[in-house]
């Protein structure tokens, strides 16, 4: 249960950012004028965003990590099939070394 937290903290952590770069990718354009671009890509999107409005704006949405994850394992029935998978081949491969 504690790496299935760990693992989600960290993919919330790198997927955030990636998130809020797509959004704006997205909706750069303005309706008036669709020639206007103010990202050129994702990497481009990252300096800027950092540049301009500062890292905090990167997890803006992510009020608490630890809120999140408990929602996505609340919802998920999935992860419990994948807990469950995941500690039965841990201790078949414990067993067979």
């Amino acid at each position: 249960m504690l790496a299935a937290t760990k693992v989600g903290a960290v993919t919330l952590v790198f997927t955030n950012p990636l998130w809020v770069i797509k959004t704006r990718l997205c909706l750069q354009y303005d309706a008036a004028d669709n020639k206007t671009v103010k990202y050129n890509g994702m990497l481009h999107g990252l300096a800027h965003i950092y540049k301009e409005d500062g890292i905090r704006v990167l997890y803006s949405r992510s009020c608490s990590l630890f809120g999140k994850l408990m929602r996505l394992m609340k919802r998920s029935a999935s992860f419990t099939i994948v807990l469950i998978t995941s500690i039965s081949c841990q201790v078949f491969l414990e067993a067979n070394n």
